[in-house]
């Protein structure tokens, strides 16, 4: 370095007086530069700055003056729009217009950049407000709590306008463990087993009850195999395995009855049905609502309103949103915008449930008496395991019998007597022992 005049002294001291450089990243020295320019030197300059790094050029006198900064120098980037520090080493970002770092160095995802123990935003005599602002819907607005850089914990609007908390043990894979829907302000618990979303309106969303014994294919028309599942007005061909669901075509139905669940009338009411994994669009519709669920991997739903004209009964119709077979499982049906994931009742609860509709006995039920004479009728009172919805219409086979009037095993006879308990009975063709082997009962309220 030089010890200059005082003429030169006092033309630095105008040069580094609220310093302003036109660039900090030219690493050839201009070709035409104007008296008074300054630049500050990068690494790797060439030619007349080779050997000036983090120096500041200044253009004085048909030549190039360089001055070595003193730590704390703040000079204004022209070429960045930003204000540099030197820090002692090298020149840093200190504030710009588009990134701030405060103890940090700013990127262009990170345009604020802060390394403290704490920071804070205080009131000025008032309230005070942070908002963060997203596009759109399928946008973030999130805070997002980290630990080593990986996420561990996000609260915001994230991927909907749904209040979402979720958490993450890898930073990959998330859980979503509380979401508030934005219209109605419901809460959901997605990943506990006590929802305040509410309960699934289907019984038997998981096709695991079978008590017919379907066995999967064709049914027809209105016709039931899995517990709560009937075909549509032009059949239907379906199976399951694994607890997969597979439409090849056709369209299954399941009836709503609010009084199961507690509810009124369900018109007017948002229904959100989900489904896992749905191989094709899925085709859900209630009365002359309808929706689609999307093909996908995961948990998949879709929403719709539950036309006024139904003030009763509600039909669930589901089908193939075009031509094939689709495949899904873990069907759910809940009131609100927002699907829940499948938690199961007890496998218990859920045959009862499916019972209110439609009980099946397999085995042997023998009825013997000692009739006194002929035609008389002996009966027997068999209770249901679950009141059913109504009283029952009773049909069952008979696998043996004796003494029956009229040598027909038709004198043997099962009723519905209220919806908790049937009564099965033997009518004699003459005195003496009379006996009737009951055998595959089947109690039927079921909704049409």
């Amino acid at each position: 370095m030089f010890t200059p005049h005082l003429n030169e002294a006092l033309q630095i001291l105008d040069a580094v007086t609220h310093l302003a450089v036109l660039s900090a990243s030219l690493t050839a020295p201009p070709a035409a530069p104007v008296e008074g320019d300054r630049y500050i030197v990068p690494a790797g300059a060439s030619g007349a700055w080779s050997t000036q790094a983090g120096r500041i050029a200044i253009w004085r006198d048909g030549g190039w003056l360089f001055l070595e900064p003193a730590a704390g120098w703040l000079a204004m980037a022209g070429d960045r729009d930003a204000l540099l520090h030197f820090d002692g080493a090298a020149w840093l970002a200190a504030i710009r217009s588009d990134q701030v770092g405060v103890n940090a160095t700013p990127d262009a995802l990170n345009r604020l950049s802060v390394t403290a123990q704490a920071s804070l935003f205080n009131h000025e005599g008032g309230s005070h407000r942070l908002a963060i602002n997203k596009a759109g819907p399928p946008d973030t607005a999130s805070v997002l709590f980290q630990s080593g850089f990986s996420g561990r914990a996000e609260v915001g609007l994230t991927g909907s306008d749904a209040l979402l908390v979720r958490t993450s043990a890898d930073g990959s894979v998330w859980h979503d463990a509380i979401r508030i829907d934005p219209g109605t302000g419901a809460v959901s618990f997605p990943k506990s087993a006590y929802q305040s979303g509410g309960d699934n309106l289907l019984v038997n969303g998981h096709f695991g009850i079978n008590q017919r014994g379907f066995a999967g294919g064709a049914l027809a028309a209105g016709a039931y195999g899995f517990d709560r599942w009937r075909a549509g007005a032009s059949g239907a061909n379906l199976a399951v395995a694994g607890g997969v669901v597979t439409l090849t075509s056709g369209e299954i139905i399941q009836s709503i009855e609010p009084d199961l669940w507690g509810l009124g009338p369900l018109a007017g009411k948002t229904l959100c049905i989900s489904a896992e994994s749905p191989s094709a669009n899925l085709l859900v519709q209630v009365g002359t609502a309808q929706a689609v669920i999307a093909a996908g991997s995961g948990r998949r739903s879709a929403t719709l309103v539950v036309p006024s004209a139904i003030t009763g009964i509600a039909a669930l119709r589901l089908s193939r949103s075009g031509a094939g077979a689709v495949s899904f499982s873990l069907l759910r049906a809940e009131l609100g915008n927002e699907a829940t994931d499948w938690n199961p009742r007890p496998l218990s609860a859920e045959l009862h449930l499916a019972q209110r509709y439609y009980i099946r006995f397999a085995g042997a039920f023998p009825v013997h008496a000692n009739a006194q004479n002929s035609s008389s009728t002996q009966h027997a009172h068999l209770p249901l395991p679950v009141a059913m919805r109504a009283t029952p219409t009773v049909t069952r086979t008979i696998t043996s019998w004796g003494n029956l009037f009229l040598a027909s095993p038709a004198q043997a006879t099962a009723t519905g007597i209220s919806p908790g308990s049937i009564r099965l009975s033997i009518r004699a063709n003459a005195a003496g022992d009379i006996f009737a082997v009951f055998d595959t009962i089947e109690c039927n309220a079921e909704l049409t």
